[in-house]
Protein backbone atom coordinates (compact mmCIF):
# COMPACT_ATOMS: atom_id res chain seq x y z
CA UNK A 1 0.00 0.00 0.00
CA UNK A 2 1.53 3.46 -1.07
CA UNK A 3 2.73 6.00 2.09
CA UNK A 4 4.22 8.95 1.98
CA UNK A 5 5.35 9.21 -1.84
CA UNK A 6 6.68 5.25 -1.73
CA UNK A 7 5.18 2.70 -3.42
CA UNK A 8 5.03 0.41 -0.18
CA UNK A 9 6.78 -0.18 2.42
CA UNK A 10 9.70 -2.28 0.96
CA UNK A 11 9.94 0.93 -1.57
CA UNK A 12 10.43 2.75 1.51
CA UNK A 13 13.14 0.11 2.63
CA UNK A 14 15.05 0.31 -0.45
CA UNK A 15 14.88 3.70 -1.37
CA UNK A 16 16.81 4.33 2.54
CA UNK A 17 19.30 2.37 2.60
CA UNK A 18 21.66 5.21 3.82
CA UNK A 19 19.80 5.27 7.33
CA UNK A 20 21.12 3.40 10.02
CA UNK A 21 17.86 1.17 10.18
CA UNK A 22 16.01 1.85 7.45
CA UNK A 23 12.94 -0.17 8.47
CA UNK A 24 12.78 1.47 11.14
CA UNK A 25 13.10 4.70 9.51
CA UNK A 26 10.10 3.53 7.10
CA UNK A 27 8.01 2.44 9.95
CA UNK A 28 8.32 5.49 12.11
CA UNK A 29 7.11 7.42 8.39
CA UNK A 30 4.27 4.85 8.31
CA UNK A 31 2.83 4.94 11.37
CA UNK A 32 3.22 9.04 11.59
CA UNK A 33 0.77 9.10 7.63
CA UNK A 34 -1.44 6.44 9.62
CA UNK A 35 -1.48 8.89 12.34
CA UNK A 36 -2.58 11.58 10.11
CA UNK A 37 -5.01 10.11 8.22
CA UNK A 38 -7.11 9.17 11.55
CA UNK A 39 -6.82 12.90 12.70
CA UNK A 40 -8.94 15.67 11.11
CA UNK A 41 -6.92 18.33 9.44
CA UNK A 42 -6.35 21.36 11.72
CA UNK A 43 -4.75 24.79 10.99
CA UNK A 44 -1.01 24.25 11.99
CA UNK A 45 -0.59 27.28 14.85
CA UNK A 46 2.80 27.78 16.26
CA UNK A 47 2.87 30.84 17.72
CA UNK A 48 -0.27 33.28 18.53
CA UNK A 49 -0.60 36.74 19.50
CA UNK A 50 -3.82 37.62 20.62
CA UNK A 51 -3.47 40.89 21.28
CA UNK A 52 -2.01 41.98 17.72
CA UNK A 53 -4.20 39.24 16.35
CA UNK A 54 -1.47 37.53 14.31
CA UNK A 55 -1.03 33.53 13.91
CA UNK A 56 2.48 32.10 12.72
CA UNK A 57 2.15 29.03 10.46
CA UNK A 58 4.16 27.00 7.95
CA UNK A 59 2.78 26.77 4.97
CA UNK A 60 5.30 24.06 3.10
CA UNK A 61 7.39 21.99 4.66
CA UNK A 62 10.21 20.34 2.40
CA UNK A 63 10.06 16.20 2.51
CA UNK A 64 6.92 16.06 4.42
CA UNK A 65 3.87 14.25 3.41
CA UNK A 66 0.87 17.34 2.98
CA UNK A 67 -2.58 17.50 3.03
CA UNK A 68 -2.99 15.89 -0.96
CA UNK A 69 -0.18 13.17 -0.48
CA UNK A 70 2.75 15.23 -1.59
CA UNK A 71 5.94 15.95 -0.60
CA UNK A 72 7.83 19.39 -2.10
CA UNK A 73 12.01 19.78 -1.98
CA UNK A 74 13.05 22.19 0.00
CA UNK A 75 14.12 24.19 -3.33
CA UNK A 76 10.78 24.26 -4.69
CA UNK A 77 9.41 25.43 -1.27
CA UNK A 78 10.94 28.53 -1.68
CA UNK A 79 10.46 28.54 -5.29
CA UNK A 80 6.69 28.67 -3.95
CA UNK A 81 7.21 31.19 -1.52
CA UNK A 82 8.87 33.40 -3.39
CA UNK A 83 6.40 33.63 -6.31
CA UNK A 84 2.94 33.57 -3.83
CA UNK A 85 4.68 36.46 -2.27
CA UNK A 86 5.34 38.55 -5.65
CA UNK A 87 1.72 37.27 -6.85
CA UNK A 88 0.02 38.27 -3.27
CA UNK A 89 2.05 41.86 -3.02
CA UNK A 90 0.70 42.69 -7.10
CA UNK A 91 -2.57 41.63 -6.29
CA UNK A 92 -2.66 38.33 -8.44
CA UNK A 93 -3.13 35.83 -5.83
CA UNK A 94 -5.67 35.44 -2.96
CA UNK A 95 -6.14 33.65 0.78
CA UNK A 96 -8.48 31.58 1.51
CA UNK A 97 -10.10 29.16 3.89
CA UNK A 98 -10.03 25.23 4.19
CA UNK A 99 -9.48 26.05 0.40
CA UNK A 100 -12.91 26.90 -0.17
CA UNK A 101 -13.56 30.17 0.88
CA UNK A 102 -11.44 33.12 -0.55
CA UNK A 103 -10.62 36.07 1.98
CA UNK A 104 -11.29 39.61 1.40
CA UNK A 105 -7.61 41.91 2.51
CA UNK A 106 -10.01 43.38 4.91
CA UNK A 107 -10.53 39.99 7.20
CA UNK A 108 -6.85 37.78 6.71
CA UNK A 109 -3.22 39.62 5.65
CA UNK A 110 -0.34 38.41 5.39
CA UNK A 111 2.09 40.20 7.12
CA UNK A 112 5.41 38.00 7.39
CA UNK A 113 6.53 35.51 4.79
CA UNK A 114 9.71 33.82 5.47
CA UNK A 115 12.30 30.39 4.85
CA UNK A 116 13.56 29.00 7.84
CA UNK A 117 17.02 29.16 7.53
CA UNK A 118 18.06 26.26 10.44
CA UNK A 119 15.76 23.77 12.40
CA UNK A 120 13.66 26.42 14.61
CA UNK A 121 11.74 25.33 18.05
CA UNK A 122 8.52 26.95 18.52
CA UNK A 123 7.61 26.02 22.28
CA UNK A 124 7.88 22.36 22.34
CA UNK A 125 7.31 21.90 18.31
CA UNK A 126 10.53 22.02 15.83
CA UNK A 127 10.54 23.41 12.47
CA UNK A 128 12.69 22.06 10.13
CA UNK A 129 14.93 24.22 8.05
CA UNK A 130 13.73 25.16 4.50
CA UNK A 131 10.26 25.18 5.81
CA UNK A 132 8.04 28.91 4.51
CA UNK A 133 6.31 29.97 6.88
CA UNK A 134 3.65 33.04 7.51
CA UNK A 135 2.29 35.63 9.86
CA UNK A 136 -0.69 36.17 9.31
CA UNK A 137 -2.80 39.45 10.79
CA UNK A 138 -6.32 38.53 11.30
CA UNK A 139 -8.67 41.10 12.38
CA UNK A 140 -12.03 39.58 11.40
CA UNK A 141 -13.44 38.47 15.46
CA UNK A 142 -15.12 35.49 13.66
CA UNK A 143 -12.17 34.44 11.56
CA UNK A 144 -10.01 34.60 14.78
CA UNK A 145 -11.64 32.15 16.80
CA UNK A 146 -12.58 29.92 14.32
CA UNK A 147 -8.80 29.83 13.40
CA UNK A 148 -7.09 29.73 16.82
CA UNK A 149 -10.04 27.03 17.91
CA UNK A 150 -9.16 24.30 15.39
CA UNK A 151 -12.22 24.97 13.64
CA UNK A 152 -10.76 25.83 10.45
CA UNK A 153 -8.31 23.41 9.23
CA UNK A 154 -6.37 25.71 7.14
CA UNK A 155 -5.65 29.28 6.29
CA UNK A 156 -4.57 28.64 2.55
CA UNK A 157 -1.95 30.17 -0.50
CA UNK A 158 -4.07 30.22 -3.74
CA UNK A 159 -1.46 28.13 -5.99
CA UNK A 160 -0.79 25.76 -8.50
CA UNK A 161 1.65 22.59 -9.02
CA UNK A 162 2.77 19.94 -11.00
CA UNK A 163 2.95 16.19 -10.11
CA UNK A 164 5.77 14.57 -10.79
CA UNK A 165 5.63 10.85 -9.75
CA UNK A 166 8.95 9.94 -7.88
CA UNK A 167 11.28 7.41 -9.55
Amino acid sequence: MPFAGYKDFADCVRRNQDKDDPEGYCAQIQRRVEKQDMEPRRLRIVKADDEKQILVCPVLIPDVVDAQDDTISADEVEKSAHRFFREYTEGRAQLGVDHEVTLDRESAHLVESWIEKADVAYGEETIPAGSWMVAWHIPDAELWQSAKSGERSGLSMEGTGVRTPLA
